[in-house]
């Protein structure tokens, strides 16, 4: 719910400022404006980032009269939706006040039934994970092995780090630090995934990760890797 939330607030907040771009707007666009948005519609629909509705009059007009900042980097992108949503925070959660309904009603039950499960509340105990999220980075990279895991995007990635060189060098020793403490501290094991060999998850858990003590911090070099060819990868796609 979280998810669909934001990534609606965002669409939202866009149209909002396309929207505020048109009304400074007199002229139509010329036919070469028009085909260069068309073609970065297409582009950023078809890779879902920045959606926007294809042949829509606002979006048409509104990128190219909105355009005059070009985002350099993923987190420069981040930092102006963010921006847009705060500026605009009023009318955002007004238009999605449904979904702030929901996250209480769920908040709601969970204070009622003291737990987020209807059985087995001690088998589903609310825990910080967090070395989860090194898990998802490294699943979302195999996912598209081809595409991340290539002596081409090594070296591409390592060029990346070197033309930026203080900022990327500062990036990865907080990277491996953190993720240190999360893979330290907070490596959790299920009872569950423990108990049940009729999933992946099991044979990864035993075979891999818990087949050496040292196992899981071998790995955090490679999960650090694979966040940064996704992060890298999303700030190129959201430049061109």
């Amino acid at each position: 719910m979280i998810f669909f939330a934001a990534n609606g607030a965002i669409a939202y907040v866009q149209d909002l400022s396309l929207s505020d771009c048109l009304s400074d707007e007199n002229s139509e666009p010329t036919d070469k404006s028009r085909t260069e948005v068309s073609d970065r519609d297409s582009k950023v629909s078809a890779l879902g980032l920045r959606r926007r509705r294809t042949n829509h009059p606002i979006s048409e007009r509104g990128v190219v009269s909105g355009s005059t900042k070009s985002h350099t980097s993923f987190t420069e992108e981040l930092f102006d939706i963010g921006f847009k949503i705060w500026n605009s925070k009023c009318k955002v959660l007004i238009t999605f006040a449904p979904f702030a309904i929901v996250l209480v009603a769920f908040g709601a039950f969970i204070i009622w039934n003291g737990g987020i499960v209807l059985g087995a509340k001690e088998a589903h105990v609310v825990s910080p994970h967090f070395a989860q999220l090194l898990y998802f980075g490294l699943v979302s990279a195999t996912a598209l092995l081809p595409w991340h895991f290539t002596p081409g995007r090594v070296s591409d990635l390592f060029h990346w780090c070197r033309k930026n060189k203080t900022f990327s060098s500062l990036a990865m020793l907080i990277a491996l630090g953190l993720s240190f403490v999360a893979v330290h501290l907070f490596s959790i094991a299920h009872p569950y995934l423990l108990a049940d060999n009729r999933h992946y998850t099991f044979y990864i858990w035993r075979k891999v990760i818990q087949a050496r003590w040292m196992m899981k911090y071998i790995l955090i070099p490679l999960y650090v890797y694979s966040w940064f060819s996704v992060i890298n990868i999303l700030g190129k796609l959201l430049r061109s």
